[in-house]
């Protein structure tokens, strides 16, 4: 409750543009500059940067668009300028729910990343800067230390998610953090070393923001509704602050206040100002969620929320908005104070104002009355003695979505009976940002489920949560990426949703129109592997135009729900005889295509397609993602544009040759390439060369192994892998090494085509050399799925009735190997398969 004569914060202004939550906030001063300018990240997979308007001392324009994340913008974190290196102008460094952090330039000229650093497997979730150097957490739990050319240190730092860093500089040269994580702790780290040399423990939930008052105390924000003062030497927490009815997201100090002034905000639609300890401002907002708040050097407080406004609060009147401003503004809040208290709050179970006259039994302690059918806070002003009134409750605290450290919009209960003694109990965690489809595959591929169960698991969640509803775009496509090009609004498009208040239906990936496969598609037209942040990034480009998928001809049939039904006692594994293939979607041509311009354009001309090919190429794409793909006839000219890409430099290739795996699964597009036993030889080694070659990269090899394996969709590619098994056989060998699950997926699914192909054909030879290599796949392998379709196709060859065959030509004794799978596989269905491979032995 603020005294008489102190300061309160008005609205100045605010900013619209982005169009859903805005996640983080924070300001940067450039040289010559005498205001600060604003920066954004919002979960519209943008980071925006907001320059004063020189004819107001209250309004923004918009400076720069940064759009090079594939996944929303989670953490900014500006970097200083550098005098000894030369530097004299501020960096950004952003961080994303596609795992990356990139480096930025803040001048509109400038549009490509400085630096791109890769190392995180999950979002991430913040940056420090600190002595040169940035350092990132993450969900994956790690904390990174990142250095020149991209290299990174990394030590794990909290389990199973880091939610903030903050940095400290000792002036004897050692380098130190604070962290704080799901694990509810703050810890203090050297950094060189990656040695934990203390603890804080106090919160009871998990801890989101850290800010560095001084070389003796720090301040910490968490998900327990408290934000705490702490010794940084002793470890004693030395007071804490209440008054937030829901989680705490973000903290910051008032400039010029000696640490005695702080900003917090939470998920309670609320910015409070804090001084000496207690609450004596409580700001509203009119959205759920206000993700983070920083403080300008004139000590305007500035928000992000989940409405995808951003605001700017001051104490000066003389830039206060305007009253129609101010009247929209409280014209919001009043709508969102009805609809809070009609949705959350059962105002008649609270006491009346008699409730007041009892002491509150610590200092910041929060009490909630029922006064004349309003919902009051009072917190208990230990100095005073007495209640202060803080302001009305807007909404009760959510009830608690965190799973492992992570919030969701919802976290399902699920039970599997898988015919044991008992049932699995699992979770499922979901935000209704994110496609049911890359939600369902994370859940299966978390709990080692096949992928076959997907179609099953997406339904359950559209039937529990409603249709997707992911980032609205503000304006039309990007001709050149295929996504959706940035054009700030005048207005924030907002939808419904705990913690989200965005709608629409983009593609996550891409920021294009989405595909969802439909209930009839059977799971046909899936995603491989989705990252493990669970977001945006293509997992084997790092761009942002589009993502490669996988086109299923044939499922393993396995009955299974998540109501307790048993899976089939029956073998519904093998034998497979329908090949099993990568494809895409329809709207995967533009995708595509944005990439192939973009590599265009980087090619000396000599190399490049011109205007009229291009056109031919993206009408080719089109036509090789039809619904007719297999049989559609594709002119040999058209064709000829998939040899001259594929004929770029390694590191452009890898989208020709995305469109030539599509090209394999079409008669007249396998023709071309393997028309003839020495053409078809030739075009093989080309392919292979990209995989194992010197110049091999990731990307390449995984797309290769996907032409591979779509080879087995026409006769002429069939009768080119038998004639060449040997040699490709050999060269697949080293890619075992290769760690990606997404890599040991594609391999796994060459090596079934290959079996279903000999068991069909009976040719003891192919077998063979078919188990040899299964032996080793499932001697490397670990991920479950490419174990399971290894044992499928081994399940193939046994059930051709050359089981002593294969077992006389294998030096390790097969038997052995399967059985270990019945036991240790770290699935139901590996298990199950392996016993049936055993059964079938006998």
């Amino acid at each position: 409750m603020a005294k008489e004569g102190e300061k309160r914060y008005s609205l100045s202004c605010e900013i619209l543009g982005h169009s859903a939550d805005v996640r983080a906030v924070s300001c940067v001063l450039l040289a010559g500059e005498s205001r600060e300018h604003i920066v954004t990240g919002s979960r519209d997979g943008t980071a925006c940067v907001w320059r004063p308007d020189p004819s107001s001392n209250k309004d923004y324009l918009l400076h720069k668009v940064i759009r090079k994340h594939t996944g929303y913008v989670s953490a900014l974190c500006v970097i200083p300028p550098d005098a000894q290196a030369g530097r004299l102008e501020p960096l950004l460094a952003t961080g994303s729910q596609d795992a990356t952090v990139l480096v930025h330039s803040l001048s509109p000229e400038v549009e490509e990343p400085l630096e791109r650093y890769t190392g995180h497997t999950a979002l991430v979730t913040t940056i420090t800067h600190q002595h040169g150097q940035l350092v990132s957490g993450s969900w994956d739990s790690f904390v990174r230390v990142w250095k020149s050319g991209g290299q990174s240190s990394a030590f794990k730092a909290h389990t199973p998610a880091v939610w903030t860093v903050a940095g400290l500089f000792r002036h004897d040269g050692t380098r130190r953090i604070l962290s704080g994580g799901a694990d509810h702790k703050v810890k203090l780290w050297e950094v060189d070393s990656g040695v934990c040399l203390q603890e804080y423990s106090g919160h009871g939930d998990v801890v989101r923001d850290i800010k560095v008052v001084s070389h003796q105390f720090f301040i910490s924000a968490a998900n327990d509704s408290s934000l705490r003062r702490w010794n940084l030497h002793s470890g004693q927490c030395l007071s804490e602050m209440y008054g937030h009815q829901a989680y705490v997201y973000s903290v910051c100090l008032i400039p010029r206040t000696s640490g005695e002034e702080v900003v917090s905000s939470g998920e309670d639609s609320s910015v409070r100002v804090w001084r000496g300890g207690s609450c004596r401002q409580v700001v509203g907002i009119p959205a759920t969620s206000v993700w983070s708040v920083c403080c300008l050097d004139n000590q305007d407080i500035v928000t992000g929320s989940s409405d995808g406004v951003v605001r700017i609060f001051s104490v000066d009147p003389q830039t206060i908005a305007s009253p129609e401003v101010i009247a929209n503004y409280e014209s919001k809040m009043e709508e969102h104070r009805r609809r809070s208290k009609k949705s959350d709050i059962d105002v008649s179970s609270l006491p009346g104002p008699e409730a007041l006259a009892s002491d509150g039994q610590k200092p910041g302690q929060t009490l909630m009355i029922n006064n004349g059918g309003v919902a009051e806070v009072y917190q208990w002003n230990a100095d005073l003695h007495q209640w202060d009134k803080i302001g009305d409750a807007i909404s009760k605290a959510p009830e608690s979505t965190v799973y492992q450290g992570q919030e969701y919009d919802y976290v399902f209960d699920i039970e599997l009976d898988e015919g044991g003694p008992t049932m699995r109990k699992l979770k499922l965690p979901y935000n209704k940002d994110t496609d049911p489809y890359v939600a369902a595959m994370e859940f299966l591929e978390a709990n080692g489920l096949p992928e076959m169960y997907l179609d099953q698991v997406a339904e359950f969640i559209v039937q529990n949560a409603g249709e997707y509803q992911g980032p609205v775009a503000s304006g039309p496509a990007d001709p050149f990426t295929g996504g959706a090009r940035y054009v700030p609004s005048s207005g924030v498009q907002r939808g419904s949703g705990t913690g989200s208040d965005t709608g629409g239906a983009q593609d996550p990936f891409t920021g294009g129109s989405r595909y969802r496969p439909s209930a009839s598609s059977s799971g046909r037209e899936l995603g491989v592997g989705p990252s493990s942040s669970g977001g945006g990034a293509d997992p084997f480009t790092g761009g942002n135009s589009y993502r490669p998928r996988e086109f299923s001809q044939a499922q393993p049939q396995i009955s299974v729900n998540f109501t307790g039904s048993r899976l089939q006692s029956t073998n519904a594994y093998f034998p497979m005889k329908e090949y099993k293939l990568f494809g895409s979607p329809s709207d995967y041509a533009d995708k595509v295509m944005g990439k192939i311009r973009e590599f265009n354009g980087a090619l000396d001309q000599t190399r490049q397609l011109k205007a009229e090919e291009l056109t031919r190429c993206h009408g080719l794409c089109s036509s090789l993602t039809s619904p007719r793909a297999h049989s559609v006839t594709v002119a040999p000219a058209d064709l000829q544009l998939i040899d001259r890409i594929i004929h770029w430099p390694p590191d452009h290739v890898f989208p020709g040759l995305d469109i030539l795996r599509l090209a394999l699964l079409n008669k007249c597009g396998c023709k071309y390439f393997v028309d003839d036993e020495d053409g078809g030889k030739v075009f093989l080694g080309e392919l292979l060369a990209l995989a194992v070659g010197s110049q091999a990269q990731s990307k390449n090899q995984l797309l290769v192994l996907r032409c591979l394996a779509n080879m087995f969709s026409v006769d002429n590619g069939q009768r080119l892998m038998d004639g060449q098994r040997k040699w490709v056989l050999s060269q697949m060998e080293p890619l075992l090494s290769v760690g990606s699950k997404t890599h040991q997926v594609a391999l796994s699914t060459v090596l079934l085509n290959y079996c279903i192909y000999y068991h069909k054909m009976g040719q003891e030879d192919g077998m063979t050399d078919c188990t040899r290599l299964a032996v080793k796949v499932l001697k490397t392998s670990f991920d479950p799925q490419a174990k399971l379709r290894t044992l499928i196709g081994l399940g193939g060859l046994v059930m051709a009735k050359k089981a002593r065959v294969l077992s006389a030509a294998i030096p390790d004794n097969l038997r052995a190997l399967v059985d270990s799978h019945c036991t240790s596989a770290n699935t139901s269905e590996v298990s199950e398969c392996a016993r049936y491979i055993i059964q079938a032995l006998n």
